[in-house]
């Protein structure tokens, strides 16, 4: 039986960037990633590399950013006045921001000096072109 969309899959994975960087694996944890293949859960590019394959079966595939992440958007980074940050950052650490509906973002300081933050709204792997090795481990139809 092949996977198609609506099909629960528990699959095994390592994730690359080109230049060989790993940048996600599942393959030495407990339990492997479980989606409904189509559902959103994951990347359209990753729902679109286990169509077609049967439990046992893998292959890898590359995956363009339009299909992964989106491209960068420097529209998503931002100079913000240091008074807004009541604890120390640095550049390269992760934050949580919230805007003025309470909604909360993920942000990455990219810089910080005594007047103002910059940080980056894009996810990590925005940009990025994506290599997967992966595995179907297990396969259920609804």
């Amino acid at each position: 039986m092949q996977v198609r969309p609506g099909d629960r899959v528990a699959v095994r994975y390592t994730g690359r960037l080109d230049d060989g960087h790993i940048f996600d694996d599942n393959r030495a944890a407990a339990e492997p990633l479980e989606f409904v293949v189509g559902s959103g859960q994951v990347i359209e590019g990753f729902d679109e590399a286990v169509l077609g394959l049967m439990a046992g079966d893998g292959r890898q595939v590359r995956v363009p950013p339009d299909k992964a992440y989106g491209p960068r958007d420097e529209r998503l980074v931002h100079v913000l006045d240091r008074a807004l940050f009541e604890d120390e950052v640095s550049p390269g650490e992760a934050v949580d921001l919230e805007d003025e509906s309470g909604q909360v973002h993920a942000a990455l300081i990219v810089a910080a000096d005594d007047a103002t933050v910059t940080v980056d709204l894009n996810p990590a792997l925005a940009g990025q072109t994506l290599l997967f090795d992966v595995t179907v481990e297990r396969l259920e139809r609804p």
